[in-house]
């Protein structure tokens, strides 16, 4: 009885694994509200950790971000799917409770020398990866906040790409992604591609102020995660 109980259980939580990033993954279109929401959930009330699930949900709504702004952001979400495909592959399989947040996800592949063992595909060197994106969103949107509606965003995207993302690009790609910038819209046509005729642009702007917030929390959190453990250099 007690087998079929944990039984069950793992079966519960893989399965939620399973619907959750499922569910994320079915709208076909960005959606602000959603991402607002899944951030707002990352970082967990009971115990301060970061939900794996919710954060790749987050990482789901940015790729579909990223596709909505054409090839020009094509050098940072080029490999998203791929990554977020390999972090749910370990939401879903057998060691699956160890990577509930990105805090045991850490501690057990450091502990376990998962992270050697797995040079590629370890999901603490995959999330490094997703994690450094999300400090150049999280930039990219502030800066983008602070201008005029008539500005274009490139310079300010290039402010952001140079500060964050661009310390661990070699040459080419930084250069392909500083030219590919010169194609961004302005502001207000940003606004009005993340609205699509779906949402007000008064709720997108205050959507907007939210989202910087909590990018920046969940950001914040997951650098103290990898810090602590000596794990922000990894190649």
């Amino acid at each position: 009885m007690g087998d079929e109980r944990q039984n069950s259980t793992q079966s519960d939580d893989q399965a939620d694994g399973q619907s959750n990033s499922s569910n994320c993954a079915q709208q076909e279109h960005f959606d602000i509200i959603q991402l607002s929401q899944h951030l707002n959930l990352c970082v967990r009330k009971k115990d301060n950790e970061v939900d794996l699930d919710e954060y790749i949900c987050v990482f789901q709504q940015l790729y579909k971000f990223f596709i909505m702004l054409g090839s020009v952001f094509g050098f940072v979400g080029s490999d998203v799917k791929t990554k977020l495909e390999i972090l749910q592959g370990y939401r879903t399989g057998e060691n699956r409770t160890h990577y509930e947040t990105v805090e045991k996800m850490l501690q057990f592949e450091k502990t376990t020398d998962f992270i050697n063992k797995n040079k590629e595909s370890s999901a603490s060197r995959t999330l490094l990866r997703l994690h450094r994106a999300l400090n150049f969103v999280s930039k990219f949107l502030g800066k983008v906040d602070e201008i005029k509606d008539s500005e274009g965003t490139a310079h300010v995207c290039k402010e952001a790409y140079t500060q964050t993302l661009s310390k661990f690009h070699p040459w080419l790609i930084q250069k392909g992604a500083l030219l590919a910038m010169y194609a961004l819209p302005t502001k207000k046509d940003l606004i009005s591609r993340v609205c699509d005729g779906r949402i007000e642009t008064s709720e997108v702007r205050r959507l907007l102020h939210e989202v910087i917030a909590s990018t920046q929390r969940v950001y914040d959190y997951c650098e103290t995660a990898y810090r602590d453990n000596d794990l922000l250099d990894l190649p």
